[in-house]
């Protein structure tokens, strides 16, 4: 699977991810359809995302026995940001989504490596 498809299939878990978030009772969010309204036009490239995420990924430390699920982190920060808007960082509720992000890719098989080979892909290039 090449990394564009990759990507699709970890923003559609994504995706996923954050509609189950909304529909939990908590602090008031925004819609589905607030979130699909937003200006498109106000988020940086993919490539600039990419260098974004390289660029944090890269202040990690190289011998830090996390790094991977550090460099997992700030990707899944980024693209949930840089996907549902950067107002998104401040909801105090983020933590909790990023953790539920992750746990659901560690343990899906599949998603993992998928999820790992586009991260070492993306500092590759």
């Amino acid at each position: 699977m090449d990394p564009i498809n990759r990507l699709s299939r970890i923003i559609e878990t994504l995706r996923q991810q954050m509609a189950e978030s909304a529909k939990r009772p908590g602090p008031s969010k925004p819609s589905s359809d607030e979130v699909r309204a937003r200006n498109r036009s106000d988020r940086p490239s993919v490539e600039e995302l990419r260098h974004r995420i390289l660029q944090r990924v890269r202040e990690i430390e190289p011998d830090n026995p996390d790094r991977g699920r550090r460099a997992r982190r700030i990707f899944l920060e980024s693209v949930v940001a840089w996907e549902f808007g950067d107002e998104l960082l401040l909801d105090s509720q983020l933590d909790r989504l990023i953790d539920s992000l992750q746990q659901t890719f560690e343990t899906d098989p599949e998603l993992d490596i998928q999820f790992r080979e586009l991260i070492a892909n993306l500092a590759q290039r």
